[in-house]
């Protein structure tokens, strides 16, 4: 009998679906995974004392939460990982939302005016606008067309909205990791969550902003080297998308496309004539298809937005400050410093990995990848030290997601036997392994910040006295909203005509370029008191006695902007 009960006891608690004690060491590994995201943003008692302390906790907690997850068949290593990418994810995605909020007034330095932006191609027929209501010089269609979509459901919902954009900076990159995933072409285990996680993380440290991610998903899903026709009109139509969204983004998914062909091809015996006769053909049409599609979405956003096409082509007058390649104030490690260790042991681990691979990849693929890199590489640092730029990686975009896909092939080459395990390489590749899959883990822990939101109830005093203000002030002439444009969006301030020129990010813009001759209309507005009242931020006229910040920003919007509002108002 004694035994009889004994044997029922560890059944009972054996590690098997159905076991009690599978579930409770579910629970408790959920409790301990999502641990540093609750101490971080939700008590905030000890996750923001230091780097050290934040990243020991860290560690301990996921590591534990990993090895109680309950999952069969899986070493404690593996769970351990797992720990540590489902740690980290949820931290990510944690100081997302929690800075979701409906206080009224903007929370970063465009936030707001974005919103307004947005609300142009949604609920542009509900504002009282003085003159032609035209579409600030900036504002990209795609972006704003989604970004904008809970303008649909309701138009007076900040914390709607600010949702939404969490939204967005979280789903479309776990669906791409997702997508790559799926080109494995094997069952769905362990490996593929590792994977979908780890590429979420890799991509957050840009970040990357949604709609190239939403295409390059298109892309990723659809390409097939045997199927042109298919492949030309996914292009196509993603090329339209990324266009919309960035005109420099419409050369993308032709370029991924291209790439995914390149790294699939099991043809690489032929000679370099044959595979240009065999290849050549479909990677021109699907270059020719995704051109064809960017140069229509620059045609559609003139049709809507009555502006020139290419419109980024006027910041080719920005400046270019290339200390911010290294730790400067306005983004502390500096860009190359910050992509070394971004993407370093990966790109290391690739080129090991694809010159020791079986099967290596035709020499005309091989040279049309290192193209593709060094385009990708150039353009985005270029882009990054541009004035108004360098904050943090997202100007590379287009190469992280370029090395992603690399990665991708990487791992499914592996399962599929193409390359050996990593626990048979050398230990130089085994090592960057290992610091390759920690680098967006810790980059992700380390760069997360305590966040403190407005009490419930603040803005309530300003916003009063802003609306006070505005009644009196309509009265007596023209009321110019540069900033804060989110309060006439969402109808914080109504019954406001609206003067849609001069909004905040345009003037910077300009300023930012130099270019005197988009302000003299301005400053004849001023001098001729045009404006009964100017809400504005940044009038600041202070000389900095250490350096800041986008300080070269500062210095133009002083110089341009503040300034002269001071000297007519």
């Amino acid at each position: 009998m004694t035994t009889h009960q004994g044997k029922k006891q560890l059944d009972l608690f054996n590690d098997n679906p159905a076991g009690i004690w599978r579930w409770c060491r579910g629970f408790l590994s959920a409790i301990l995974l999502i641990a540093p995201a609750i101490l971080l943003y939700g008590l905030s008692i000890g996750f923001n004392t230091g780097f050290t302390v934040r990243i020991i906790g860290f560690v301990v907690l996921c590591s534990l939460g990993g090895l109680l997850l309950p999952l069969r068949g899986t070493s404690k290593i593996v769970r351990i990982f797992l720990g540590l990418l489902i740690g980290a994810t949820l931290v990510s995605i944690g100081g997302r939302y929690a800075r979701v909020s409906g206080y009224p007034f903007s929370m970063g330095w465009s936030e707001g005016n974005l919103f307004w932006n947005n609300s142009l191609f949604f609920i542009r027929d509900q504002y009282q606008v003085i003159g032609e209501h035209v579409v600030p010089n900036y504002v990209a269609l795609g972006l704003a067309l989604l970004r904008g979509l809970p303008y649909l459901i309701s138009d007076r919902s900040i914390a709607l909205h600010r949702t939404w954009e969490a939204t967005l900076w979280i789903v479309p990159s776990l669906i791409l990791g997702w997508a790559l995933t799926h080109r494995w072409r094997t069952k769905v285990s362990w490996k593929h969550i590792a994977f979908l996680l780890w590429a979420y993380l890799f991509l957050a440290q840009g970040p990357i902003y949604p709609p190239l991610i939403i295409v390059t998903i298109l892309v990723v899903l659809l390409t097939d080297g045997n199927k042109l026709a298919r492949t030309a009109t996914v292009v196509f139509i993603a090329s339209l998308f990324a266009g919309l969204g960035r005109w420099t983004w419409m050369v993308a998914p032709a370029a991924y496309a291209i790439l995914i062909i390149m790294l699939e091809d099991r043809e690489l015996e032929i000679s370099i004539t044959e595979y240009t006769r065999k290849r050549f053909p479909s990677y021109f049409v699907i270059l020719a298809v995704g051109l064809f599609g960017g140069l229509l979405s620059q045609a559609i956003s003139v049709l809507v937005t009555h502006r020139p096409p290419f419109i980024y082509l006027g910041s080719m007058n920005h400046s270019l400050l290339w200390e911010r390649l290294f730790p400067n104030p306005t983004f502390a490690p500096g860009i190359l410093p910050a992509l070394l260790v971004a993407v370093g042991p990966l790109f290391l681990l690739l080129i090991w990995a694809y010159a020791s691979m079986r099967g290596r990849l035709h020499p005309v693929s091989t040279s049309l990848l290192i193209l593709m890199g060094v385009v990708l590489l150039t353009g985005g640092v270029v882009v990054s030290v541009k004035i108004g730029a360098g904050g943090d990686l997202h100007d590379l975009d287009m190469f992280l997601i370029f090395l992603l896909i690399l990665a991708n092939d990487g791992v499914r080459r592996i399962i599929h036997g193409q390359l050996d395990r990593p626990e048979l390489w050398p230990e130089f590749p085994r090592g960057l392994v290992l610091i390759a899959f920690a680098t967006p883990i810790l980059w992700t822990v380390a760069t997360s910040q305590e966040v403190n939101l407005p009490p419930p109830g603040a803005g309530v005093e300003e916003l009063q006295i802003i609306s006070r203000e505005v009644e009196d002030a309509v009265q007596e002439g023209d009321v110019l909203f540069i900033g804060q444009r989110q309060l006439l969006a969402f109808g914080f301030i109504d019954n406001v005509p609206l003067v849609p020129e001069y909004e905040l990010v345009e003037v910077m813009d300009h300023a930012m370029a130099g270019d005197e001759a988009y302000f003299h209309d301005f400053y004849q507005d001023l001098e001729g008191g045009r404006f009964s009242l100017i809400i504005a931020s940044g009038m600041s006229l202070e000389k900095h006695r250490v350096p800041h910040p986008f300080e070269e920003e500062g210095e133009a919007w002083k110089k341009f902007v503040a300034i002269k509002l001071f000297d007519w108002y």
